[in-house]
């Protein structure tokens, strides 16, 4: 067979068509000697997702501290729309592939491309789109039925959990009453409720102490995350690692207590006379936050062996949804509850540049909590969390530049301390990442997405 890299376009079409029919789950028959290389692809979309985090979380930082200081005091209505808005993820992401994908095939139909799949014909924009849209919902009820039979062995399955696409849900209804998807639905509260209190001592603790400390040591949950994953997630004790971890955490300190690091307060506005009060609380949110990062990873993430990245990401972004709907459906009613019983009353008298900003810190936080599970289900929790100690340097920059707070060497050093123990973090977990990519060629999860695609098409 000549290789398929040496191919011209034709050719590669053919092949893929061949390809795509003769597929089986179990046993992929693939061109270049039965094995797809993920690797490469794999590193560029983790180094995309961490720099989308970075800035994310910057403008997060930056725009929240700006809205405190501007006069806006609701912290947890704040967390509220920030967590609550988690919910139109998975809505956002099946719309707009189903539409890229509907419209792919639409152009293809125009030119008069035949289709891949033997036996189909273009049937209607609306039917394109519907089958899309069940496809994808196909492969997030295969991939919760994963992750349940691997954090429980004594779950039963509703279906039958060997990949069997005309026995998967039919209608929407059975996919929610589906046992995995129970499974996801109820493990994902207690793992809500953990991060609305770590998230809340965030925002809490941003109304009193600096934003820099705020950012520094709600990163440290790195340390509480190795902790954690240790015992929960069955990591192996690492020297290198547990190092790269205190020496980014020690970092962390000499940027957050050095004497020479210009405060924040003329910036905020706001009283910083409690600023230890604030540091105790979201050292607090810190260990809930890591211990949050860990349980999201065993029991809302599918083993890397099992699927492949893409798959990965999407069941990333389909539980976050899962969460965002907790959130906006159960949330509201102590913020109701607080407001009538005097407990606290919500202000909702700001301007509309102040809400604008609020929005724009949402939509910061959307961005940035996308990406940082997506990294947390792709690699570790331990590296996701060190990754983004990396924000404390990115932080200080953006203040030195929209602000004119001048970066002390001090500061400098600090922020090159945490930057090589994320490297240190990297090199000694580079082999696991290596090796979970090469797990992952074993079994073409990819091609779940193509025989359901093909089932969906021909019983229309």
């Amino acid at each position: 067979m000549n290789d398929y890299r040496t191919m011209d376009k034709v050719s590669r079409k053919n092949a893929r068509g061949t390809f795509q029919r003769d597929l089986t789950y179990n046993e992929p028959s693939l061109p270049n000697g039965g094995r797809i290389v993920y690797s490469k692809g794999k590193i560029v979309f983790v180094f995309l997702l961490f720099l989308i985090s970075i800035a994310a979380f910057v403008s997060q930082t930056e725009i929240t501290s700006f809205v405190y200081s501007e006069g806006f005091n609701e912290p947890f209505l704040l967390l509220y729309l920030t967590h609550g808005s988690w919910f139109v993820l998975w809505p956002l992401q099946f719309i707009s592939i189903a539409f890229f994908k509907t419209t792919r095939k639409y152009i293809r139909h125009l030119r008069g491309y035949e289709s891949l799949v033997p036996g189909t014909k273009w049937k209607g924009f609306r039917r394109t789109f519907a089958s899309s849209v069940k496809a994808q919902h196909r492969n997030i009820h295969h991939t919760s039925e994963l992750i349940a039979k691997s954090c429980s062995p004594g779950f039963k399955s509703s279906m039958p959990l060997d990949y069997q696409p005309q026995k998967h849900p039919k209608t929407y209804r059975d996919f929610f009453t589906s046992n995995s998807i129970k499974y996801i639905l109820l493990t994902s509260i207690p793992i809500t409720l953990i991060l609305n209190v770590a998230g809340s001592s965030w925002y809490f603790a941003l109304t009193l102490s600096t934003s820099n400390d705020v950012t520094a040591i709600y990163n440290c949950s790195a340390f509480t995350a190795y902790a954690f994953a240790i015992p929960l997630l069955g990591e192996k004790f690492s020297f290198l690692k547990l190092s790269s971890v205190i020496i980014a955490v020690f970092g962390v300190f000499i940027v957050t207590y050095n004497p020479a690091v210009p405060s924040d307060d003329d910036q905020s506005g706001n009283d910083k006379s409690y600023r230890f009060v604030g540091n105790v609380i979201i050292s607090v949110g810190a260990v809930l936050y890591g211990l949050y990062e860990v349980l999201y990873k065993k029991y809302l993430c599918c083993p890397s062996s099992l699927i492949s990245s893409r798959r990965q990401a999407s069941m990333s972004n389909f539980a976050m949804s899962v969460i965002g709907i907790f959130n906006f459906g159960l949330f509201w009613a102590p913020l109701v509850f607080a407001h009538f019983t005097g407990l606290h009353k919500f202000n909702l008298d700001y301007s509309g540049t102040i809400w604008l900003l609020v929005g724009l810190s949402v939509l910061s936080n959307l961005l940035f909590s996308c990406s940082f599970l997506a990294l947390t289900s792709l690699t570790s929790p331990v590296l996701s969390s060190v990754s983004s100690l990396v924000t404390i340097l990115f932080v200080g920059i953006t203040d030195w530049l929209l602000f004119g707070i001048q970066l002390s060497w001090t500061q400098i050093f600090g922020d090159m301390v945490v930057v090589l123990g994320f490297g240190l973090l990297i090199y000694g977990s580079w082999n696991e990442i290596s090796e979970d990519e090469e797990d992952d060629l074993v079994i073409d999860s990819d091609a779940e997405s193509v025989v359901s695609a093909q089932v969906s098409e021909g019983r229309r």
